[in-house]
């Protein structure tokens, strides 16, 4: 189960979710793509950095922008997950 994760229904009516942590694994770097449909669950790439309690946006384009959030101190980090893969790519950090 996760805490302090991000996550963010899509257009396609599945939810995307990713970092926090898990009471027996600590920090997640795991992306999974849930689909309440069929009740299932599907694995993503792993993030490139977790973060705890960041913030998730679908953008206009269908690509999710996870941003923000916590590692050990604030961080303005940013990643973006293509919307067909889910691979993550870094944006610049203020």
């Amino acid at each position: 189960s996760y805490a302090d994760h991000a996550a963010i229904p899509l257009g396609n009516g599945k939810i995307f979710i990713g970092g926090g942590s898990a009471a027996n694994n600590g920090a997640q770097l795991a992306i999974d793509l849930y689909d309440p449909v069929t009740d299932t669950w599907s694995p993503g790439a792993p993030q490139l950095a977790n973060t705890v309690a960041a913030t998730m946006t679908l953008l206009p384009s269908g690509f999710v922008l996870k941003a923000g959030g916590t590692l050990s101190n604030p961080t303005s980090a940013a990643q973006v997950y293509d919307p067909t893969g889910f691979e993550p790519t870094p944006t610049a950090t203020a």
